[in-house]
């Protein structure tokens, strides 16, 4: 029996261990273009809030700024001690589409505290404040309508010092167009 050389002996090893590399940077490459395929259709909502000139009342403007629809897109918005929520118009929010927020709070010079949620084509509950904070919960427990029940706790979470039990409930407006 003839003995191998150094260099088969390298060969033999090399060759499995290259493959495997091989392998896996596949597999890293198939996960990225997945991951990049599913953050190119989740929604992104923005927040801008703005006071409205002709009644001095506070507002907002919320847009998406995603690329896939925003499902049971809805507001919380709370300037103490009043306080709002409710949906965005008829509850989505398409890629581009814009709504204006109008409330009857008369604007202070205390913070406004805002957080915008949806859901996406998946089923899985997006929050943002406007800070753009963003959190999203991809856990079966928390999927589907159920997440406007936990949306109290997750405003909390962006705003520690509001007490959404102490605020009083304002009126809401939403519209498609600035006043």
């Amino acid at each position: 029996m003839r003995e191998l050389s150094t260099w088969q002996e390298i060969a033999l090893v090399a060759g499995p261990v290259i493959a495997a590399i091989a392998a896996i940077a596949s597999w890293a490459s198939v996960w990225q273009a997945r991951k990049l395929g599913r953050e190119s259709t989740a929604p992104l909502l923005m927040i801008q809030k703005i006071i409205n000139p002709s009644d001095r009342t506070i507002g907002a403007i919320v847009t998406n700024a995603g690329g896939g629809a925003a499902r049971g897109a809805g507001v919380y918005l709370a300037h103490p001690p009043y306080g709002v929520e409710g949906a965005l118009g008829h509850g989505f929010l398409y890629p581009g589409e814009t709504r204006h927020v109008w409330t009857t709070i008369p604007a202070t010079d205390v913070e406004t505290d805002v957080m915008v949620l949806c859901r996406d084509r998946d089923g899985f509950p997006h929050y943002w404040n406007a800070n753009e904070e963003h959190r999203v919960f991809k856990t079966r427990l928390r999927r589907g309508p159920r997440y406007r029940k936990d949306s109290p706790a997750v405003f909390r979470e962006f705003h520690p010092a509001v007490n959404l039990t102490t605020l009083v409930e304002a009126q809401m407006a939403v519209t498609n167009d600035p006043p």
